[in-house]
């Protein structure tokens, strides 16, 4: 495999023989990885390492050792190709799934045949956790993927956007060449997978369709809000998700868009406060002190006074005097500044908190040093 068949524009793998779609994962994946390695190798599987294109039996090695690395002691990288093909047949004819993996019709029913029996009422009626509904509904989607309601769920759970806007969308405004979306307030960029769907339904168009995207199956004529929430939710419940409806995906997608723009502020400036939060999402301090605490009990950030921090360069309060006395322990005597970078907190909480312990006495301060050591 070489670069230029890898189109994540299009979201697909352009092979001499077949296309085949990429999942957003694997999309993704593919894209930090030609960050790293496509300026020194026209080949997709190259060593990190020698910056050579890999043998096959290189890659296998390497395979072996990341599944052993994770427990998976017995699958090999043709049972990953055999499970690839067992979860296209939940969703999709058997002709379609053969022809995108390469498959002829006799290796299939010699081979490859008992993938078809899949234990779909099973798999609808098992109560789904987070992880099983993300999968349950990723199925929904490409199955229903040249649907109205199909091409609603994209819109809504990889886009965020309202009921009312999807049923109001016109190809003006779907520029694919910029990969944008240009709704009335804004301009929301369109992420691969929903590229793929919208160039789909935009080529199955005729002379004299109505402009709109989402038209009715039958009349070819817009459609309504309430009726296209009703088709999403026999979707759904169709596919095993039974209390879920359009609107709570695009809560999510939103959700998951604030949570992104708060990581992001506080990886570019360290921390953030409950006023910047309310500030950089458009929201009332109480509504972005709630976003900063599901960040926090997540353990994405810890709360240190009135700021919060990533949780990996950051000490939980409760943990702050802990941390001080290993860490002079360590140094000897430490300065509050060291202890300001060491806490990643302001000056004036770290002159505080050294100021409780020494009164506790479990520091001792050297006035003509400046600085702090254990008590005897």
């Amino acid at each position: 495999l070489t670069w230029d068949r890898v189109d994540l524009d299009a979201g697909v793998l352009r092979l001499p023989d077949r296309e085949v779609p990429l999942e957003p994962d694997a999309a993704e994946t593919l894209r930090r990885w030609r960050l790293r390695c496509e300026r020194f190798s026209p080949y997709v599987a190259v060593s990190d390492r020698l910056r050579k294109r890999l043998v096959p039996q290189s890659m296998t090695t390497l395979a072996r050792h990341a599944l052993d690395g994770v427990g998976q002691t017995e699958v090999r990288l043709l049972d990953l190709r055999y499970d690839y093909i067992r979860r296209q047949l939940l969703t999709h004819d058997w002709p379609w799934v053969l022809r995108v993996a390469g498959v002829s019709v006799t290796n299939y029913r010699a081979n490859m045949a008992f993938l078809q029996d899949v234990d779909r009422a099973a798999l609808q009626s098992a109560p789904a956790g987070k992880e099983d509904e993300e999968l349950l509904l990723w199925r929904v989607m490409q199955a229903e993927r040249r649907t109205p309601a199909g091409i609603a769920l994209w819109l809504s759970s990889q886009m965020g956007l309202e009921c009312g806007e999807i049923v109001r969308l016109t190809w003006e405004q779907v520029d694919l060449e910029r990969n944008l979306l240009l709704l009335p307030d804004r301009e929301a960029e369109i992420p691969a997978p929903v590229r793929w769907v919208l160039r789909d339904e935009r080529a199955g168009r005729v002379p004299g369709d109505d402009p709109h995207v989402i038209l009715t199956p039958r009349s070819r004529r817009p459609m309504d809000a309430t009726r296209l929430g009703v088709l999403a939710r026999t979707a759904l419940i169709r596919g095993g998700i039974t209390d879920r409806s359009l609107a709570d995906f695009r809560r999510s997608s939103a959700r998951d868009a604030e949570r992104a723009a708060l990581l992001d502020y506080v990886a570019e400036h360290g921390s953030i406060s409950r006023r910047e939060a309310a500030e950089l999402l458009d929201v009332t301090d109480g509504m972005a002190y709630r976003r900063l605490l599901d960040l926090a009990d997540g353990g994405a950030l810890v709360r240190v006074n009135y700021r919060y921090y990533p949780a990996a360069q950051a000490v939980r309060p409760e943990e702050q005097r802990a941390a001080i006395r290993r860490c002079v322990a360590e140094r000897g005597t430490v300065r509050r500044e060291d202890v300001a970078e060491l806490l990643h907190i302001g000056k004036r909480h770290t002159a505080r908190l050294l100021r409780r312990m020494t009164e506790d006495g479990e520091l001792v301060l050297r006035r003509g040093e400046k600085t702090y050591a254990l008590a005897e």
